[in-house]
């Protein structure tokens, strides 16, 4: 409590004008808020294969028997829990049926599940070919339709890029320097061009601290559709003031909501524009 209460202080009487949160955001602990939801859910497992098959306060997931199933219990705190600093529809940065939504970083599909469920039109970008496969069985098992799924990295470095899947935990899974196999890198422009997109409303974006580089890659997307845009900024200690000029700079507006202290200092969670 003493150390929140000097994070609220140093917040107060020293912000940067672009990085005002509510100090209200200290009080809402991720780690106390992920303990509580865990303590508390209700967890069926089955054996699958190589999988397991998770049901969490009602709702099936699948994850691989490798990975430590508390990881997949923080997403569903985050996917469920609408105060949750990691929420990704939270103001106005909302899904409506009908809307396109690109979601990068699919990782497991639980979030890409949650948008078809309210009727969006949902493209997963997901190089992993292990969560590839297993976020088709989730959507085969809660009987949605199938999301076009791009097994590709964005970002500004284009070309072939090597990827690694990351058995303990598979929302660490990145491009590497040498992987287990190749995967393309395009711009975001270039996706959707690909994609022959006509429209796009909602951006999510987790990419484990290359969001900056993927959203940047974007400028002609961004400013053609001005797609509402839910984006993680704590991977980096400037992750939240460099999308923050840069979104402006592009007419949007933003709200960041969130702490993580980190150290002496303190990352803002997600960054949300509309």
């Amino acid at each position: 409590m003493l150390e929140a209460l000097i994070a609220v202080l140093r917040h107060i009487f020293h912000p940067a004008p672009q990085w005002f949160i509510s100090p209200l955001w200290l009080f809402r602990s991720q780690s106390r808020i992920n303990r509580d939801f865990v303590n508390r859910a209700s967890i069926s497992l089955s054996d699958f294969g190589d999988l397991k098959r998770v049901e969490i306060n009602g709702e099936i997931f699948y994850w691989p028997a490798s990975s430590p199933l508390n990881s997949l219990l923080i997403v569903a705190a985050e996917l469920s829990l609408l105060h949750h600093p990691h929420q990704y529809l939270w103001g106005p940065t909302q899904l409506a049926k009908g809307n396109i939504c690109l979601d990068i970083g699919a990782c497991e599909g639980g979030f890409a599940a949650r948008a078809s469920a309210l009727g969006a039109r949902v493209i997963c970008v997901e190089p992993s070919k292990r969560m590839a496969g297993v976020m088709e069985m989730l959507f085969r098992e809660r009987k949605l339709e199938p999301p076009i799924i791009a097994p590709v990295l964005l970002g500004s470095a284009q070309g072939e890029h090597s990827f690694r899947d990351d058995i303990l935990n598979p929302g660490a899974s990145r491009s590497v320097k040498e992987g287990a196999y190749a995967v393309e890198m395009l711009k975001l422009d270039q996706l959707v061009d690909r994609l022959g997109l006509e429209r796009l409303d909602f951006i999510k974006c987790d990419a484990e601290g290359a969001d900056a580089d993927i959203l940047k890659s974007g400028e002609r997307v961004l400013r053609r559709f001005r797609p509402r845009i839910a984006v993680t900024t704590y991977h980096g200690d400037e992750d939240y003031a460099d999308l923050h000029d840069y979104l402006k700079r592009l007419s949007y507006r933003v709200r960041g909501k969130g702490f993580l202290r980190c150290g002496h200092k303190l990352r803002i969670n997600m960054l949300h524009a509309w």
